[in-house]
Parts: C-alpha cells; structure tokens; sequence
C-alpha cells in the first residue's frame, strides 16, 4: 500500500507513506519540518507509543479511585484520607514499575 497523497493526521502534522517509510512533515514558516521512520524505527516508535498508552491508563485508574475517595470525603468529612492518598501513590508507583517505568531518585 502506498499513499500517494498526503493525509494531514492534525496538530499541523501530516503523513505520507512510501511502501517502505512512513514520511511526517510538519510545515512552518520558511520550511518544512520532514522526518522519515523506517520499518524499525516506527516499529520503536509504537512500541513506546503503547507504553504511554498503558502508563495512561494505570494513572487514569488511580485517579478514578482517587476522585471516588473524594468524592466520599464531600459526603463523609470527618473521614481522613490521608493514608489513603499515600497508599495511591506508593500503589501507582508500583503499577508503573511493574510496567518499566523508572522514576527519578
């Protein structure tokens, strides 16, 4: 599959693929920004791709838990938290560890 033709994929960015690279050019004032990802780079590329992804969606699960415990606490005020939000750190930190992702010392 080629496309001949340009497609623009948003945020000013767009994409043409060769049969072999996939080309993103990002116009600007002058010139055009041009980078070229090759079969093993766009494989990298997803790669890291899906682990933001993954990491998302750990962080997106701790802080729906976390919002419900709020929520509760609106409901309930002499309820403390405060061990809780702890445990929601130390448990993300764990859910990405577990993942690969490092953290800064």
């Amino acid at each position: 599959m080629k496309l001949h033709n340009e497609i623009y994929i948003g945020d000013g960015l767009y994409l043409k693929y060769d049969g072999f690279a996939i080309w993103l050019r990002a116009p600007r004032e002058g010139e055009d920004h041009i980078v070229a990802l090759e079969p093993d780079t766009m494989r990298n590329f997803i790669r890291e791709v899906l682990k933001i992804e993954r990491h998302a969606k750990v962080l997106k699960n701790v802080m729906h838990e976390h919002y419900d415990r709020e929520v509760a606490q609106e409901h309930a005020p002499n309820y403390d938290t405060t061990a809780e939000r702890e445990m929601d750190r130390e448990t993300l930190e764990q859910r990405l560890s577990e993942e690969g992702y490092k953290f800064d010392e």
